[in-house]
């Protein structure tokens, strides 16, 4: 019927739109995939012609990003590749392996704590611990090799694991925190079968007088964070992203006020800052105007448009007397090379306020670019 039409073109669309926002939605896809070969209604579905029409779509949809790869030298595709070094890092596979527990670790031990609760009230015969032990290795067990969840919850983690054992990726922690998105989903779902025949009330209602507790604790903990973070000067807090975009287009309008600043490149990515928080007008380049990097976008002639050229040097307390300053380099070199002024804007901005108790001042430099 219509629903089966609409499923089908939603998981088409889905599907690409994943795609096309990070390859690595493909390793969640081939998880849905092994799902539905692990059931025997989803291999039910494979062999009708409606989970080939999802594919079509898919197809038609990212066809023509492919075609924009491969006329552009396949340049996503060498980025991929160079993610990987060929080697296998023990230490990045240890710390991937574990990093979903560590991220998923407060919901599952929630999930532990409540079900083990209410599992011993239900089972006043055996100790608490027997209970608590045996339900937190029950949270994390298939219902039967079909069990789709299961493969839902667990095919991404291991086919990232095995790239990752292949060399083919050097793996990142971070890449663990979309891994864990159906855990708690599986937890939920072996509390409701452990449960069963056993005239257990649900325990959720009960916790409801815990809610606003932990959300007070949970802010006490992150003021706590905050002010660790404040007290120790560290740059990812005090670095002014805001403030240094609206003093650098603030000077571009005292010196040229008509002439709407309409480019940013050199220090990618922060140079994207310009555009966030300042004119959403202002194209960004990666790296420089006419380099490698810049002609994988279709950018057109920068020649007759006026822009800057962005190098964060990072906090001035920090920066050594030997520091190689390369993006400054960089951009008086490609300036010279096109016979036009060097003169180069320096700022020192921080972050002010209650919430910043340090002077950590930033080092930034720039260069007008008028058209040439």
């Amino acid at each position: 019927g219509w629903r089966l039409a609409l499923n089908t073109l939603m998981l088409g669309l889905i599907a690409a739109a994943s795609m096309l926002s990070k390859y690595y939605s493909g390793i969640f896809l081939l998880g849905l995939l092994a799902a539905s070969m692990a059931d025997p209604q989803g291999r039910a579905w494979l062999k009708q012609p409606w989970s080939y029409v999802s594919v079509l779509i898919f197809l038609l949809l990212l066809s023509p990003h492919v075609h924009w790869v491969f006329t552009h030298d396949g340049v996503t595709l060498k980025y991929m590749q160079d993610q990987g070094t060929g080697e296998i890092g023990l230490k990045g596979l240890l710390s991937f392996s574990l990093s979903p527990m560590l991220y998923w670790l407060p919901a599952w031990l929630t999930t532990v704590g409540v079900g083990a609760w209410a599992l011993c009230r239900a089972q006043p015969q055996r100790t608490a611990w027997a209970v608590t032990w045996r339900w937190a290795l029950q949270a994390w067990q298939p219902q039967g090799r079909s069990d789709v969840l299961f493969w839902l919850a667990f095919f991404p983690w291991s086919a990232t694991l095995i790239a990752g054992l292949s060399g083919f990726v050097d793996l990142s922690t971070v890449w663990a925190i979309p891994i864990g998105y159906a855990f708690p989903l599986l937890w939920l779902r072996n509390f409701g079968v452990q449960s069963r025949g056993l005239n257990l009330p649900s325990p959720w209602p009960a916790m409801t007088r815990y809610v606003y507790p932990v959300l007070l604790l949970m802010m006490g903990l992150a003021l706590a964070v905050a002010w660790h973070h404040a007290q120790e000067e560290e740059a990812h807090y005090y670095r002014p992203d805001r403030n240094v975009t609206t003093a650098i287009l603030s000077d571009w309008k005292q010196r040229h006020p008509q002439t709407p600043l309409q480019w940013v490149g050199g220090e990618w990515a922060q140079s994207a800052l310009f555009s966030f928080y300042g004119n959403k007008s202002i194209v960004v380049i990666p790296d420089l105007p006419e380099s490698p990097a810049a002609e994988v976008y279709s950018l057109g002639d920068l020649r007759g448009k006026p822009g800057l050229i962005f190098c964060s040097l990072g906090p001035v307390n920090v920066i050594p007397p030997d520091h190689p300053r390369l993006c400054e380099a960089k951009a008086q070199q490609w300036l010279q090379e096109r016979q036009l002024p060097i003169e180069p804007l320096t700022f020192h901005i921080q972050r002010k306020g209650w919430r910043f108790p340090r002077s950590v001042p930033f080092e930034f430099v720039v260069f007008h670019v008028m058209p040439y």
